[in-house]
């Protein structure tokens, strides 16, 4: 069969295209429900310190903060045979399933949290360099028209994959020990290398690019106006976040007596929902072009952002005493307001990232985000004895204020 009409083909925004590329997001988004969210929740019933819980953040978080470096290696190595970016995507699934299984074999759980936290390291390494090729190669194949309604499957599909695994991870590490979540979600990944295998890559470029190209791509990329706006949102942004992951489960446990399994069910509840609402953002804006609202979606933005600002506040004015229902409500609007937001921020990020080094400017600005996210977990992680819960609150509430002055600035809007 011609390979440029193969129903298999990775290119043009095809059914099997879109599919492809939202079936490697829910992959990503998997782990960080697995070994994120969920074993903050397991160490925190463990009656661990928030030191430790810091240092797992911090671990999982450390290889996304390098993916400007990863990038290079994914636009620089290429294998013909398999496609620029296939080959990339393949090897780090396979190579994150070899690791979760080696975790499972050799035992390795909460009581040893320096070691926990290297293989949380690695695992989420691979996850990296499979989110950098699949980054890549939506900016490669998918043109301006189709990135926008892409974009909302691709984020949206990940988010909604964060939210299951953090459900499901939760619900096996309480009832059966770290070992068999690790399994579980070995088995996942390798499950997923199947739809990559059986896709076709078309060659968008003949060759692999220099360094010399890497870097002048790079930085034609980071001279469009809205590039240096993005990186300062991303930078303020997950500050807060940083500040609020680490603290929120123990918070609730120790503090307020909250069951774990409901904490989880909750998260997983607010993800999935603003999952889904991420999902509608692409063909929300191309309805917004097309009719030339007045409403924009950096103001859909604004709006999430003051609610997740809002409700740091008053976890702060009510730390001593939560009313549940207050509680549940908060936690599931954060939740909601960051899982939401962090489609259409990432997705405007994706879309100023078109340049032959796709890999290496989308890394870039991942890297900045996530950095300055560990920076956000070792506040607490080095700070906790001096710094209550409420001042960290209000700490994270008021991180978010600038960013409502700077999303017009590089986020898409409808009537431009």
């Amino acid at each position: 069969m011609n390979q440029i009409n193969h129903p298999r083909l990775l290119f043009s925004g095809s059914n099997w295209h879109l599919f492809t590329i939202s079936w490697l997001y829910f992959a990503q988004g998997m782990p960080w429900g697995f070994l994120g969210i969920a074993v903050t929740n397991f160490l925190s019933a463990e009656e661990a310190s928030l030191r430790d819980i810091a240092y797992i953040i911090s671990m999982g978080t450390l290889p996304w903060t390098i993916k400007f470096g990863l990038g290079p290696i994914v636009d620089y190595i290429t294998i013909s045979k398999f496609g620029r970016r296939r080959f990339w995507i393949i090897l780090s699934q396979l190579a994150m399933s070899l690791t979760l299984i080696i975790m499972y074999l050799y035992e390795i759980d909460q009581n040893n949290i320096f070691l926990l936290g290297i293989f949380i390291l690695l695992v989420n390494l691979f996850v990296a360099f499979q989110d950098i090729a699949t980054d890549a190669l939506a900016t490669d194949s998918l043109n301006q028209e189709t990135l926008g309604k892409a974009n909302g499957l691709m984020w949206g599909s990940k988010v909604i994959a964060k939210s299951i695994g953090l459900a499901v991870a939760t619900s096996i590490y309480l009832n059966y020990g770290l070992q068999i979540g690790f399994l579980a979600l070995a088995i996942l990944m390798l499950i997923v290398v199947i739809v990559p295998i059986l896709s076709i890559e078309r060659p968008v470029y003949s060759s692999s690019l220099t360094l010399i190209q890497i870097k002048d791509e790079t930085l034609k990329g980071l001279k469009n106006p809205k590039a240096k706006w993005a990186i300062l949102f991303l930078i303020i942004a997950s500050v807060g976040n940083g500040v609020y992951e680490p603290i929120i489960s123990k918070f609730l446990i120790d503090n307020h007596n909250w069951d774990p399994a409901l904490i989880a069910n909750i998260r997983a509840a607010g993800t999935l929902m603003g999952g889904l609402l991420g999902l509608s953002i692409g063909f929300i804006s191309s309805f917004l072009l097309e009719s030339r609202s007045s409403f924009t979606v950096y103001n859909l933005l604004r709006v999430l952002l003051l609610i997740e600002s809002l409700s740091y506040l008053l976890y702060s004015i009510f730390s001593v005493s939560l009313p549940e229902s207050l509680g549940f409500l908060l936690l599931m609007l954060i939740d909601i307001s960051i899982a939401c937001s962090t489609v259409i921020v990432l997705s405007s990020a994706m879309s100023i990232s078109n340049t032959l080094s796709s890999a290496t400017l989308f890394g870039l600005y991942m890297g900045f985000s996530n950095f300055s996210f560990i920076i956000g977990s070792q506040i607490v992680g080095s700070s906790f004895g001096n710094y209550p819960y409420p001042l960290l609150f209000i700490f994270a509430s008021l991180t978010l204020l600038p960013c409502l002055f700077i999303v017009d600035k590089f986020v898409m809007r409808s009537n431009s």
